[in-house]
């Protein structure tokens, strides 16, 4: 029995022996050259396969990271952004040939950088803005260029590196004058307005938070107007100008925002500094209301203490005393320990106002350990300060000149820790209760004839009428030799 296929194969053989060299060369050729088109084409298919395949990755992934951002699940939606990004650069390695993949990038990167801003990872933010800024400049795209400036400013403006943050702001702003787009010149013009309030440069702030009032009126942009209405109102008030800081924070609550309740709160603040106290009360009353209806009941805690402190100052120590305490119910229910430590700071300032120190000194070392606790250096100050003045009250002065000075060396630290800041802000610390602190010290200093330590203290304020507090008291001989470190 013949075997065919054996059969075939010879034939085949014999008949591809007996061809032409030429023609044996020829068919190879054909065949190497089909070979290849076979492979670029099963090349081309199995790209066009992989760029489908990561582009439903890609798909699913933004899909998925803009569900965990409406959730609030920051790190989650950053983690996933980064997964996305990952698939973007790899889509634009594999078909470098067009815009569509660098946008991509570029936009992937500006969300991830907004993420970090928002979990203050401002020098990661910096970053990603910057690699999403140098794509959009490649491809010459001038609205988004402006865009990621104004964001950069913003981080800068968070790291307190102002001159860098009004550079950014400045080069965002001249690009939207060009494009002519009003409502974000407006937004730039208030941010700039930001940069030299904080500086403490308070005219040109107002010079630029105006500009921006006048466009955003035009545009109505109720969010940015309220925004810059606040700003106004802040430099007004840090300026002393009450009235006009009040009007602008009316206008504000005129366009009911939804954190009504806060500018309300401002307004009794004014009136508390200015001690027109059934005003501040009734603004603080208000803005309770507010927070009742919302069910916040983190700021119903502290407008409750704000309540309280009003009555105290009106000296209605026993309504004062029944708010500081159903605030710190609130805050115990919270577990919020920096709560808990403001109220019963106050409940210990009430008991010593009124006069019942014993029960002041308990509340207001329960205060300390708290402050302590919770390495609050600032607050731990102000009460080992408010202590003294307690001693001071219940003529135990040497023991009252030792918790000030406590409270002055802890604040001798902190402004020390501070010289990083602009000299503006290093002043700002100075007002309110560090100079207070400071001259009390002086003056009880000085009616127990210890004169030249407190020409010490006053000293570390720079203070130039230090010799009005001299009162033409003599030094004691016996302590001259004392040194101003030891305290």
């Amino acid at each position: 029995m013949i075997n065919w296929k054996y059969f075939r194969l010879i034939i085949g053989t014999v008949f591809f022996l007996i061809l032409p060299p030429s023609l044996v060369t020829e068919k190879i050729e054909k065949v190497q050259i089909y070979s290849k088109a076979v492979a670029e084409e099963t090349k081309k298919y199995s790209d066009r396969l992989t760029q489908e395949n990561l582009q439903t990755q890609a798909q699913e992934l933004d899909r998925k990271a803009k569900q965990k951002l409406e959730n609030g699940e920051l790190k989650t939606a950053l983690e996933t952004l980064q997964q996305l990004l990952d698939i973007h650069t790899q889509q634009g390695v594999r078909d470098s040939g067009t815009e569509f993949y660098p946008l991509n990038i570029s936009s992937t990167l500006y969300s991830m950088a907004s993420i970090d801003r928002q979990l203050q990872q401002y020098q990661k933010a910096l970053e990603n803005y910057q690699q999403a800024l140098e794509i959009r400049q490649q491809l010459g795209d001038t609205e988004q260029i402006a865009a990621i400036l104004h964001n950069i400013g913003t981080v800068y403006s968070h790291l307190s590196q102002y001159p860098q943050a009004l550079a950014s702001f400045n080069k965002a702003l001249k690009m939207r004058r060009q494009l002519r787009d009003t409502t974000a010149i407006s937004r730039t013009l208030n941010k700039i307005g930001v940069i030299y309030d904080r500086q403490g440069k308070y005219p040109k702030a107002i010079e630029f938070y105006e500009e921006a009032l006048e466009m955003a009126k035009k545009e109505k942009d109720n969010v940015n107007l309220t925004a810059i209405l606040s700003n106004l109102g802040l430099v007004n008030s840090r300026l002393g100008r009450y009235k006009q800081a009040i009007d602008f924070y009316q206008k504000v609550i005129q366009n009911n925002p939804p954190n009504k309740a806060k500018f309300l709160t401002y307004i009794g603040a004014i009136y508390r500094h200015l001690e027109e106290f059934s005003k501040a009360l009734k603004f603080y009353q208000q803005a309770l209301e507010v927070y009742e209806e919302n069910q916040d009941r983190l700021n119903i805690a502290i407008t409750i203490d704000n309540i309280g402190v009003i009555y105290r100052e009106q000296e209605k120590y026993s309504q004062a005393l029944e708010s500081h305490q159903q605030a710190l119910v609130i805050w115990e229910e919270l577990g919020d320990r920096e709560g808990k430590s403001a109220s019963v700071h106050n409940i210990g300032i009430v008991y010593r106002e009124s006069g019942q120190y014993s029960e002041s000194l308990e509340f207001l070392t329960h205060t300390l350990i708290l402050d302590r606790q919770l390495e609050n250096q600032n607050r731990e100050r102000i009460t080992l300060a408010d202590i003294g003045k307690l001693l001071a009250k219940n003529d135990r002065p040497e023991l009252a000149v030792i918790f000030y000075k406590q409270s002055v060396n802890i604040t001798e630290k902190i402004r020390k820790d501070l010289q990083v800041l602009p000299v503006e802000e290093q002043r700002d610390y100075l007002d309110g209760t560090v100079t207070e602190i400071y001259r009390d010290l002086a003056n009880l200093l000085l009616e127990q004839k210890r004169a030249i330590e407190s020409h010490q203290i006053l000293d570390l304020l720079k203070v130039q009428e230090v010799f009005e507090y001299m009162g033409g008291i003599k030094a004691d001989d016996k302590i001259i030799g004392n040194s101003f470190e030891d305290i």
